[in-house]
């Protein structure tokens, strides 16, 4: 199920002119591309024309078979690196009448009522009239405060407060391990993947030591501490003793690592499905045995 979001332009008579996007609306993804990608009105302007959209790219992009993007793989790669936005119209032929931008009379009309009809999560909104690096706020649909806030700060709070999903396939340098993740030759694999993690934020800076990873995004540090046994794992992949995928737990702020041969990797993720599933039946069982023992009592 995909991230909804809104994404809009605040227009000179105070009316916003948005449009939907159906994939990726959370703030690392859409966020940072609009952040990054999307500060200059005319390329704002652009976006908006073309109607709602089924992904947002670094780039407006040219014409392309939407279809074809969601049944080919290859051909989903092949834009993914180009970065191109994907659009309803456009790309898919269906009629821009259907799919036009709408206008709302004010910002506080587009906050109160646009999540509603759209089912959105984040609703973004561009003012050109503020500095550069500051036109762009968002609003978390849901949060305890919605109230639309500086989308740079709002990205930076949630680096934060979230744990840094990495996945790190570790090899011989300049090695293939998988369809997706490839360290080129001198690269630190750790670095890379953290580089992976944030592909959509521009530049950025990364220091990866063995008790945390420290990564400079938007001009601000967020630190990610690591336990002993993260570090220990570094450390191995760095002298070449290790040779597998270091997945972290998300769950936790301060990630516990776990080690996995490469080729086991499918089998693990299917066996934490397996575990998954036996433990959801065991809950149900139970709590069918104590609604049969309270009846009978």
């Amino acid at each position: 199920m995909g991230t909804r979001s809104l994404i809009g332009r605040l227009n000179s008579d105070a009316t916003v002119s948005s449009i939907y996007c159906h994939w990726d609306g959370y703030l690392s993804h859409n966020g940072a591309i609009l952040h990054t990608q999307y500060q200059d009105a005319d390329e704002v302007t652009a976006l908006i024309a073309l109607g709602n959209i089924s992904s947002l790219g670094r780039e407006i992009g040219d014409k392309h078979d939407l279809n074809r993007r969601h049944s080919d793989p290859s051909f989903e790669l092949e834009l993914s690196s180009k970065g191109w936005t994907s659009a309803y119209s456009r790309d898919r032929n269906e009629p821009l009448s259907d799919n036009k931008a709408e206008i709302t009379a004010s910002v506080q009309e587009y906050v109160a009522t646009k999540p509603e009809m759209f089912g959105a999560e984040y609703l973004y909104l561009y003012d050109a009239r503020k500095r550069h690096g500051q036109r762009w706020g968002v609003v978390e649909v849901g949060a305890k405060s919605n109230r639309l806030r500086p989308l740079r700060a709002a990205i930076i709070q949630e680096l934060r407060t979230t744990p840094l999903a990495v996945n790190v396939l570790v090899g011989s340098p300049g090695k293939h391990l998988s369809k997706d993740c490839f360290a080129p030759v001198g690269t630190d694999a750790v670095e890379y993947s953290v580089r992976r993690r944030f592909n959509e934020f521009g530049e950025i800076e990364v220091n990866v030591t063995t008790t945390e990873i420290r990564v400079i995004v938007f001009g601000s540090e967020v630190i990610y501490p690591l336990t002993a046994k993260g570090g220990e794992i570094i450390t191995k992949a760095r002298q070449g003793t290790l040779a597998g995928s270091v997945i972290d737990d998300t769950r936790s702020y301060q990630p516990e690592y776990a080690c996995y041969p490469i080729e086991d990797i499918r089998g693990v993720k299917a066996e934490v499905r397996e575990k998954r599933a036996r433990a959801k039946w065991d809950r149900e069982h139970k709590k069918r045995a104590r609604l049969r023992f309270a009846d009978a009592a």
